[in-house]
């Protein structure tokens, strides 16, 4: 066993514990949660790497058998937003942002943003639950011709990933509204000019709808 520590895990282990003649009891280690963070991440509250989704704090560990995250793991409440054609105003779901007091008292969430936010799951498994708010045109749009489609993180930077595939179905309800004239009068169709609020009376509107995928 000594002559496989010796060969084998030379690079691994320290160099104080190749020797020891206690070798199966456990090892000290330390994590480096912030040492070794970029500029741009070190100075992030959230978010700012591997230690933050395992619910560690933004520092290094000091050195044990064990270590343990004061807080939950984070990974399960990842999300990612859809926004769809802005031109439409068909994004009408709104986001929150982390407030800091110390620097000033306004709100950091953002109105009319995204057309829906989409709650991922574990490693490897589908996202099927999002929340969004149903939209309804009024006036109705003229045409529809083409729809955008794009992902962003909950940062707001847009998803560039082409690995992962999705799919999604889109309803669209089309309403049309038809004069019903009735059987009793002598009111001829070819008379009626204008508006629906104008019809004469005995004359009702119906309303034929057609769903569209």
């Amino acid at each position: 066993m000594n002559s496989f520590i010796e060969s084998n895990l030379r690079y691994i282990l320290p160099l104080k514990n190749q020797t020891r003649q206690r070798f199966t009891d456990p090892l000290l280690f330390q994590l480096l949660w912030k040492s070794p963070l970029s500029s741009t991440m070190v100075t992030l509250d959230d978010e700012w790497g591997l230690g933050w989704n395992l619910g560690f704090a933004k520092a290094d560990s000091g050195f044990s058998t064990i270590q343990i995250a004061p807080s939950f793991y984070k990974i399960q409440q990842d999300f990612i937003y859809l926004r769809l054609n802005p031109e439409f105003n068909i994004n009408r779901l709104d986001a929150g942002g982390k407030e800091d007091y110390k620097t000033t008292r306004e709100t950091t969430g953002t109105t009319n943003q995204y057309y829906c936010k989409l709650l991922l799951t574990s490693f490897g498994g589908n996202a099927t639950t999002f929340i969004h708010n149903p939209i309804t045109f009024n006036p109705p749009l003229y045409k529809l011709s083409n729809m955008n489609f794009q992902w962003l993180d909950n940062a707001g930077v847009v998803i560039t990933n082409a690995d992962a595939e999705w799919s999604m179905t889109v309803s669209i309800t089309e309403t049309m509204f038809t004069a019903t004239l009735p059987m009793t009068t002598d009111f001829k169709p070819t008379d009626y000019v204008g508006t629906p609020a104008a019809l004469p009376p005995g004359l009702a509107l119906s309303t034929l709808t057609s769903t569209t995928e």
